[in-house]
């Protein structure tokens, strides 16, 4: 993780600025913690609200729910971006198969998404989300000897583009990629070899990205 943070991460973050919905998932679980359903859910402090993280499943920390960024498009770097954020609601084994009940926690998360609006006032060029949100109830996850459930929910998300580059004037969007600032991307690997000193397998040659010729 280090080695990312320091090589990939920050020289990332002086090319590309601020990105644009980088706050959401934040903002989405703060927004969770306001409800007190949601709270009795997933723990009064979101202890059971997992941002870009995969918990270890077991039956003493669920229910839970899992927000990761699924995918997304750009029609121009000054019109709209839309994109999808992944929900999994991991729900009790012993729940399995009954779907009635999942319809039921679908409708509730469905209609608090209809009355929180606070996230278009804390992250920038949000103009849309939660509209034609899916839910779907026939997948499950095995953890050892148990199956647990999941409602797997898919987030509609549209941000202006435009009104997000106001918002960060100190940034100029358009301007072009300077990769002496990426620095050198190297790709490792493993040499392995006999106890004669005979290389069995040599690593990948590194890719260098930026080397001038």
């Amino acid at each position: 993780m280090g080695n990312y943070e320091e090589r990939v991460a920050r020289p990332l973050s002086k090319i590309t600025g601020p990105l644009i919905g980088q706050e959401f998932l934040t903002e989405l679980k703060k927004a969770m913690l306001q409800d007190r359903i949601l709270r009795a859910l997933f723990g009064e402090k979101g202890e059971r609200i997992f941002v870009e993280q995969l918990p270890s499943y077991n039956d003493t920390i669920i229910p839970l729910i899992e927000l990761h960024w699924k995918g997304e498009r750009w029609q121009s770097q000054n019109t709209r971006v839309s994109g999808v954020v992944s929900a999994m609601i991991v729900m009790p084994a012993d729940l399995i198969g009954k779907t009635d009940r999942f319809r039921g926690i679908a409708a509730a998360f469905a209609r608090w998404m209809e009355s929180a609006n606070g996230l278009f006032e804390n992250v920038s060029g949000l103009i849309e989300w939660g509209v034609d949100a899916e839910f779907k109830y026939d997948n499950a996850i095995q953890a050892g000897a148990l199956i647990f459930p999941t409602i797997d929910i898919s987030i509609p998300v549209l941000f202006d583009v435009h009104q997000f580059h106001l918002d960060h004037p100190e940034v100029d969007y358009t301007a072009a990629l300077d990769a002496d600032l990426l620095g050198w991307i190297t790709s490792y690997g493993i040499q392995l070899s006999n106890d004669e000193g005979t290389v069995l397998l040599n690593p990948t040659p590194p890719i260098l990205t930026g080397q001038k010729n």
